[in-house]
């Protein structure tokens, strides 16, 4: 039987605020602006991977295209309304200024915007930076093999590439980063959190796309040990996270699928279900008033630990 206890120290939740930050004037995570789009999400993970190391870093950005000066007043507002609890910034959330400035970005997605409000960005970035190293290590308590890496290497850059798409929209709108064994870069199934205005943010756990070699790993071992993975994802802490009705193998995400069954499998095996995705990743979504208020990174780690049964028993198929 398969469970899961978290063992690692309760996060110290100081009602001592952050300093005040100056606010003047990374293929599974394209922007997703719905639910189909929080997979794409997750997708550019690998794309990112291969992302010219030529690109020029967003806080160092220039634009010479003319010398209209421009003002705050010159940008569209945020249409979308962050909420700010009593009290924050927290220790274990996101700042509601960041997730604002995420939002204003949404409606200015343009160099000139950036460049005017660059102490705001670096404001956000480091902000989530934080987050992200307090996540890593709380992570690492709870799933023990995974390569803790200083943000800077977790989370994803915020430019766009732009070299095969006719969609100029410089920057992506989405914070993002990742964790697995070997790291953001590695294809293992692992962690992955992307924070977005609009109630868009998720954590997607587990395995997007895999190589060739390693989906047939995924999958020999669904033949193996389905009954296994379907174990998983039935537990006490998945009710708890997902809700009792909401368990099983129909947490994982079904946008990835063949029509028929693979090469070589029949159309009737007992597990055809899961032997037609190409990808096994559950999506776990998340407000905005969850991602600013105290207790985020604990609602995060909850997940993580309900889901890490499941991510175990694909590392040991595919790592």
């Amino acid at each position: 039987m398969v469970t899961s206890k978290r063992k690692r120290k309760t996060v110290n939740l100081s009602t001592k605020k952050r300093p005040q930050r100056r606010t003047t004037a990374t293929r599974a995570l394209t922007e997703h602006d719905s639910d189909a789009s929080s997979a794409s999400d997750y997708e550019e993970k690998v794309d990112n991977n291969k992302e010219s190391k030529n690109d020029v870093n967003t806080d160092n950005q220039s634009d010479n295209d003319d010398d209209v000066i421009l003002t705050a007043d010159d940008f569209n507002p945020p249409k979308i309304k962050v909420p700010v609890p009593k009290g924050s910034p927290f220790p274990d959330a996101i700042s509601p200024a960041s997730m604002t400035f995420m939002a204003t970005l949404i409606e200015n997605n343009d160099r000139e915007f950036m460049k005017l409000h660059e102490e705001q960005w670096k404001a956000t970035k480091k902000d989530f930076m934080d987050f992200v190293d307090l996540f890593a290590k709380e992570l690492h308590q709870v799933d023990h093999t995974t390569l803790v890496q200083p943000a800077k290497e977790a989370i994803y850059r915020q430019h766009r590439d732009l070299r095969f798409t006719k969609d100029r929209i410089p920057y992506k709108t989405t914070l993002r980063a990742s964790f697995t064994r070997e790291g953001k870069t590695s294809p293992l199934p692992g962690y992955h959190i992307s924070l977005k205005p609009g109630d868009e943010s998720v954590v997607a756990i587990g395995v997007f796309q895999p190589q060739p070699d390693l989906k047939q790993r995924m999958r020999s071992g669904i033949m193996r040990q389905a009954s296994l993975l379907r174990e998983a994802l039935s537990t006490e802490a998945i009710q708890d996270v997902f809700g009792k009705d909401n368990v099983g193998a129909g947490l994982l995400d079904q946008r990835d699928r063949l029509k028929v069954a693979p090469k070589g499998v029949a159309k009737d095996h007992p597990d055809i279900d899961l032997l037609r995705l190409n990808s096994l990743f559950i999506i776990k979504k998340f407000k905005d008033v969850d991602v600013v208020s105290e207790g985020f990174l604990d609602k995060v780690l909850d997940v993580c630990d309900a889901l890490l049964p499941f991510v175990t028993i694909l590392n040991s198929w595919m790592a």
